[in-house]
């Protein structure tokens, strides 16, 4: 259960009880809005799913964005590489690279925005290689997959028709040495 302190922002979820369908009001890159009401229609959150899925024009300005914009004076293109999906755009670089890329964010019915840190689209291939974690659906509708749910308790109240995302160190859960900010 959701202690009541913690006073969550609330997502409804549309449809039938049970799904996990949400309004998104706006999908922003780096700061800017990319995409229309329309691009957006059927969207889900759907911890079953490892990254997030966009549709074409949403998806193509992320790609542009992390194709264009990195922290390396020499440019993307020098630490372009290959990663384990065909459709990959990867780059060597440590993970202390990450923060040299722009933050996304989803606002959400409810009036909720998820903030979309690089350690949320970025995901390690293997040793020194990282790929963007955001893919082409290939039609109208966002999936926020888990990776966008990093650093939260994410709840799913079937019930209540809602969603709430809560933030937390959730490594520090993992390990043991923080607790569940959940009861029961």
């Amino acid at each position: 259960a959701v202690p009541p302190s913690l006073r969550p922002a609330w997502v409804p979820t549309l449809g039938r009880p049970g799904d996990y369908t949400v309004q998104v009001l706006e999908f922003r890159v780096g700061g800017h809005t990319v995409g229309s009401p329309s691009d957006f229609s059927h969207s889900i959150v759907d911890s079953g799913t490892t990254f997030i899925y966009l549709p074409p024009t949403p998806y193509a300005a992320v790609r542009r964005l992390f194709q264009q914009s990195c922290p390396w004076p020499a440019g993307c293109a020098s630490r372009s590489v290959k990663g384990h999906y065909p459709d990959d755009f990867c780059y060597t670089m440590e993970e202390a690279d990450l923060g040299g890329f722009a933050n996304h964010s989803i606002r959400l019915g409810g009036g909720f925005e998820l903030p979309l840190t690089p350690r949320q689209y970025i995901y390690k291939d293997r040793p020194g290689v990282w790929c963007l974690g955001v893919f082409d659906n290939g039609h109208a509708g966002l999936v926020i997959g888990a990776a966008a749910m990093r650093g939260h308790e994410v709840v799913f109240d079937v019930d209540g028709r809602r969603i709430a995302f809560l933030p937390h160190n959730c490594d520090a859960m993992a390990a043991a040495k923080a607790p569940s900010l959940l009861t029961g």
